[in-house]
């Protein structure tokens, strides 16, 4: 918990202060957006719900799988 508080800047009785925890959320994908700009290569953004996600995933990192889908240990 400390650590949190000292990153994220919350107070101790409400360390997990869900504003504040989304707006570093927001920011750091629109930092992590901003760095990538002129490199769109560089950068997949995927939802790995969606059906393809898989495939572009090795596709981007070069690989051939013999899975279709990302592969699950816990399934619920």
């Amino acid at each position: 918990m400390y650590n949190t508080v000292k990153l994220h800047g919350t107070s101790d009785d409400d360390p997990y202060n869900e504003e504040i925890m989304k707006a570093h959320y927001r920011k750091h994908n629109s930092d992590v957006y901003e760095y990538f700009k002129n490199r769109p290569n560089d950068l997949l953004v995927i939802n790995v719900s969606d059906k393809n996600a898989y495939q572009r995933f090795i596709n981007f990192i070069g690989i051939d799988s013999p899975y279709t889908g990302f592969p699950w240990e816990n399934r619920t």
